[in-house]
């Protein structure tokens, strides 16, 4: 992309400029004022959205479950209204007949009295009613109805812990020289990211060491970018050869024998202003990617794999 002409930003004394990401996950530029969104761009990232996606795959989704639920209501509340109404005339047919009755027994008598010599009719039976035989209607206190309503379920959530960081290893005598010959790919292999709501991908950084013999090369992140640019420097990278790294922006990704001459590790794609991601489980933006030789007398001076870089006033 050196070669190009830089493009014309929006005011006079700004460049707009094109960043070359084979490894960008949802959009891919296509040319000049054309943007396109990928695949991946409208793919599902919560279990709720794949949820809903597999509903609507498989017809009707959340809208015809609403509408059974709603026909189901609207039947059974006419079913209520039905027994409602059938419970009303039963318990007035039954107060009519209790009220006939009583009337009946209470009315004097029309027939004539009977002769002494007429047989006594059988005395008319009556029901009796235990009083503390009959049910007393009991109450329940509002505490005996409540129930403990269940605990909701909750999915965890990983939060982003860092690992133990090794001492950074200091020059002295005998220390290893730094890599040489450093790169940077993207291996395609399939990895599987510990939350479930993040997705991952593989780097790989590559790198020759002049005397491997007990050497072993760590591989450091650093999470802050040193540089900002300005009118007089637009195009700036966040590392540059010569600064002082601070301690607390080094995060170790990996280590490895200097003869196995390469290490693979996964990142986040993503982040705001990062080329590279960031670490998983909520982790850090990497802004580059750096590589030491560190032995039993000490270390090499930091060697830059991979930086990520920023422009005065451009448009991305």
């Amino acid at each position: 992309m050196a070669d190009q002409r830089p493009l014309q930003g929006r005011k006079l004394g700004d460049r707009r400029v094109v960043v070359d990401r084979p490894h960008a996950r949802y959009f891919q530029y296509l040319g000049p004022g054309v943007l396109e969104a990928k695949l991946e761009a409208q793919a599902p990232r919560t279990p709720y959205q794949r949820r809903s996606k597999d509903d609507a795959g498989r017809g009707g989704g959340a809208t015809q479950t609403s509408r059974r639920s709603y026909r189901a209501a609207k039947k059974g509340e006419t079913m209520n209204r039905r027994v409602t109404t059938l419970v009303l005339v039963l318990c007035a047919t039954s107060m009519l007949a209790a009220c006939g009755s009583g009337i009946q027994a209470n009315a004097p008598s029309t027939q004539a009295p009977a002769s002494a010599t007429s047989p006594e009719p059988p005395p008319t039976p009556t029901r009796t009613v235990d009083a503390s035989a009959a049910a007393t209607p009991t109450l329940q206190s509002p505490a005996q109805r409540a129930t403990a309503s269940p605990t909701p379920s909750t999915v965890p959530e990983t939060t982003y812990v860092p690992g133990p960081q090794p001492s950074i290893a200091l020059a002295a005598a005998g220390a290893p020289a730094p890599p040489t010959g450093t790169g940077l790919d993207y291996p395609a292999d399939q990895c599987n990211s510990v939350n479930p709501n993040e997705s991952c991908q593989w780097l790989r950084v590559t790198w020759r060491e002049g005397n491997p013999s007990g050497v072993t090369v760590r591989v450091y992140a650093v999470t802050a970018c040193l540089h900002t640019p300005t009118a007089s420097k637009p195009n700036v990278n966040c590392i540059a050869e010569g600064d002082t790294i601070p301690s607390a922006s080094l995060l170790i990704l990996g280590t490895a024998p200097a003869s196995t001459g390469s290490l693979s590790f996964v990142l986040v794609p993503g982040g705001e202003g990062s080329e590279f991601g960031s670490l998983p489980e909520g982790g850090p933006n990497v802004q580059a990617i750096l590589l030491q030789a560190v032995n039993t007398h000490g270390g090499s001076p930091f060697a830059i794999v991979a930086s990520s870089s920023s422009c005065y006033g451009c448009v991305l």
